[in-house]
């Protein structure tokens, strides 16, 4: 019967530290080979997003869809920069040497927009937990206001509140629904035709849809939040810790400060760190993931577990689907015109949840199962990285120095420049490096290239000098 190796302690915190300093050391030294490219791709980026900022400022909010639309561009142009700076760093890092070339993807699934169209979820998500999205459409009601002077009632965030009228209710519906429509109206477009430039019209009106529906949903949230504190259920909650509470007093506890400290733990020190020391940088490696293709992901699950590649060629679930409904056309019966008319349904208005929702779910799915003591290394890391880009950004403002609003508000946008233009492409360095490090961790070693006859005789070679 085989032994099972165990791990002692010793070994688990050994091998901990050295992924820790490993994950560090090379984030570091590929920043400083690559920081001059990945600083021109982050201030491309950043001129893209400023400059759509300003532009949605002209725009009067009595066309608000299309201050919108604008608003998506910037969030696009941060995106893009975000892709670009991850695919110089893999190449860099030579990524698809890993991968056999015949599980490679295609031309089309590398292009940028298609990538920009997976990660668009994932990227809005994060934006959204952590109110940057909320804050770049606070950050277009200040300019306004410093442009025009005066205070305004009306902002983005207002004029997408389905709940202020009902007419502001069917123009919110209507511009989600008529937007997802037409996108995907013209991605089955492009799809018959195979126009690639189409790809950046699908892309734009991707981001348009997602930021619509995020604006707008932060209303309907805020709306089941208030319906649901005005339920009969939770009265009685109320009036149960009332008298729990009363009981406590008779036992000599102060129930009120006890939720108190109990409510502030939860709000000011679990959720935070939840969101910010775990969840963020889990999602971020994920968008990582999603950069370097949806086939890259299905064959790194794979080599988790432990399957050869080489010996599973499924097809994808969109070329499945795809046969299933041309089997379905040829049948004649009732019951396949009627299967027909709803796959046709499926195809043409939910395949792409499968190509370009469901990739998000298996990049973090695979990124979970790269281990507990790889994923605390990786947390660990991006937290020193967090510290560092608040040390870095309180010097810079120290060095420029107290001023009024007025004056942040206008030069705010070279203050980020002169921040997130150092720390961004470090923290790209870091994803690139923990997702190069998974993949060696799952990739199994037959696949590694065979040793040449060269390199065998040159060891044999060295084997006999250190015999002597």
């Amino acid at each position: 019967m085989a032994s099972r190796s165990v791990t002692t302690p010793a070994a688990a915190l050994q091998s901990f530290l050295a992924g820790t300093a490993d994950l560090a050391a090379g984030s570091v030294s590929m920043w400083v080979r690559l920081w001059p490219q990945l600083t021109v791709i982050w201030m491309a980026g950043w001129m893209v997003t400023e400059l759509s900022t300003r532009v949605a400022t002209q725009i009067p909010l009595e066309h608000v869809w299309l201050a919108v639309g604008v608003f998506a561009i910037g969030l696009l142009g941060t995106l893009a920069a975000i892709v670009l700076m991850l695919r110089v760093i893999a190449r860099a890092l030579d990524i698809t040497s890993l991968v056999p070339p015949e599980e490679q993807d295609d031309a089309a699934e590398q292009s940028v927009t298609h990538v920009l169209a997976l990660t668009l979820l994932p990227f809005l998500g994060i934006y959204a937990a952590v109110n940057e999205v909320a804050a770049r459409a606070d950050q277009l009601t200040a300019l306004a206001l410093l442009q025009s002077g005066f205070l305004a009632d009306r902002t983005i965030l207002t004029e997408l509140n389905p709940f202020t009228s009902t007419g502001k209710t069917w123009f919110v519906v209507g511009l989600i629904v008529g937007t997802y429509l037409v996108r995907r109206a013209v991605d089955l477009f492009r799809e018959k035709v195979g126009w690639r430039w189409l790809g950046v019209v699908v892309t734009m009106l991707e981001a348009y849809f997602l930021l619509v529906v995020i604006l707008s949903g932060q209303h309907v949230l805020e709306r089941a939040r208030l319906w649901w504190e005005g339920r009969t259920v939770v009265q009685w909650m109320d009036e149960l810790g009332i008298a729990i509470g009363g009981l406590a007093d008779r036992l000599g506890i102060h129930w009120p400060a006890v939720l108190a400290a109990i409510g502030r733990f939860l709000s000011e020190v679990l959720w935070p760190l939840t969101l910010d020391a775990l969840v963020q940088p889990v999602i971020w490696l994920a968008v990582a993931a999603l950069v370097y293709g949806s086939k890259l992901i299905s064959l790194a699950e794979l080599w988790q577990k432990g399957m050869d590649s080489r010996a599973s060629k499924l097809a994808p679930r969109r070329l499945r689907r795809l046969r299933h409904l041309q089997a379905v056309r040829r049948g004649s019966s009732t019951r396949n015109r009627l299967e027909r008319l709803w796959l046709e349904f499926k195809e043409a208005f939910l395949s792409d949840i499968d190509d370009k929702y469901l990739p998000t779910f298996h990049s973090l799915r695979l990124v979970l199962r790269a281990g507990i003591g790889f994923l605390g290394a990786y947390v660990l890391v991006y937290a020193v990285w967090t510290v560092v880009t608040m040390a870095w950004t309180q010097l810079v403002i120290r060095l420029i120095g107290g001023h009024e609003v007025m004056f942040w508000l206008t030069w705010q946008p070279l203050v980020t420049l002169a921040t997130d233009g150092v720390t961004e492409p470090l923290r790209m360095c870091l994803l690139a490096i923990a997702f190069h490090r998974c993949l060696i961790q799952f990739r199994p070693p037959s696949l590694d290239p065979a040793p040449s006859e060269d390199d065998t005789t040159a060891e044999q070679h060295d084997g006999q000098e250190v015999s002597r």
